[in-house]
């Protein structure tokens, strides 16, 4: 229904905003319905969770987005948190980085650094962070989102440039 409306209205700035309304809808909805096929209290795989996601944000977007790294099993409620910050990374990464660019990618890695902890780093190929960029003070709805998750998760973020902007949360692994 969004993406039929965004074809309806005047502006630029409208439709971009019903397109990002689009993808978190999409992508809430893909959480919710992944994890309501679990046994309660079930361990989520994280890779293969997170390309589920990432697949639906790319039909939504149109930006390419490959998942790589460890295996790493994490609870329901983490791997919520994580789904949507890897779906608000992925959102500023096509709005700030990418726009329509056919070419673009949106690289997500987990890894683990000694085995009780691991990292997520949404990595994109567009021109960077801008100059001065304050994580600390995120100034849009979806870093907020990003630094609130983290903080729930008991992560920390890192944010640099590396050929593009690269996004590193690293906390620590869930029990199970």
């Amino acid at each position: 229904m969004l993406r039929h409306k965004r074809r309806q209205v005047a502006t630029a700035e409208a439709s971009e905003a019903l397109l990002e309304a689009s993808a978190r809808i999409d992508g809430i909805a893909l959480l919710h319905k992944h994890l309501y096929s679990l046994e309660p209290g079930a361990p989520v795989e994280l890779i293969s969770f997170l390309r589920s996601i990432s697949a639906r944000i790319t039909e939504s977007l149109g930006t390419r987005i490959e998942v790589r790294g460890c295996p790493a099993e994490v609870t329901g409620h983490a791997a919520t948190d994580i789904a949507v910050i890897v779906t608000e990374l992925c959102l500023n990464a096509v709005k700030h980085a990418h726009g329509s660019d056919p070419d673009a990618c949106i690289s997500v890695e987990i890894g683990s650094s000694d085995g009780t902890h691991l990292f997520l780093e949404v990595r994109d190929t567009g021109p960077g962070l801008p100059e001065g960029f304050d994580g600390s003070a995120p100034d849009s709805m979806g870093m907020h989102i990003v630094g609130s998750l983290a903080e729930g998760l008991g992560g920390d973020l890192s944010y640099r440039n590396d050929s593009g902007a690269v996004v590193r949360l690293s906390f620590r692994r869930p029990p199970r």
